[in-house]
């Protein structure tokens, strides 16, 4: 389920910086070609944009590929690394539930502004939020999970 999960977050995230190019190229092509530039363009690649970065947040999460303190973490060894992975995952998943809620709050308050160029929602450039934060959401929950379950086989817990 995992794998393709993120097989699936891959694709949409190299979808995204390809529709980046395509959109820069029309937008070149319209503006110095035909001396007629395409004035939504710019707002579709910062949508595109956009969507490159919290996707790809979402798989680096999934990989475990999230920025830590090695120095620290290596201090520690046995219970006392179980507990700081714990503490790690936890924190995480608050703050990740913090940004799931602002980000709802968010889409809801941009329904009725417009980007002023293609007049689609400004929610568009918001819902990234709780989706990838979502995302990310779920994969913690799994890594705390599993953390539990190997320091439980590694003390000989049940």
């Amino acid at each position: 389920m995992k794998s393709i999960a993120k097989h699936i977050l891959d694709m949409v995230a190299a979808a995204s910086i390809f529709l980046i190019w395509i959109f820069t190229m029309l937008q070149v092509l319209s503006r110095y070609v035909f001396a007629r530039p395409f004035g939504y363009s710019l707002e579709l690649i910062s949508l595109a944009f956009l969507l490159s970065i919290y996707v790809g947040s979402a798989v680096v999460h999934m990989e475990e590929g999230h920025m830590g303190f090695d120095s620290l973490y290596n201090m520690f060894k046995g219970k006392g690394l179980i507990v700081v992975d714990l503490i790690r995952e936890l924190s995480t998943i608050l703050f990740l539930v913090a940004l799931f809620i602002s980000g709802i709050a968010a889409v809801q308050s941009g329904w009725s502004s417009r980007l002023p160029l293609s007049g689609l929602s400004v929610s568009w450039k918001y819902m990234l939020i709780p989706v990838s934060s979502a995302i990310m959401l779920i994969t913690s929950i799994y890594h705390f999970i599993e953390i539990v379950r190997n320091s439980r086989k590694k003390t000989g817990e049940r």
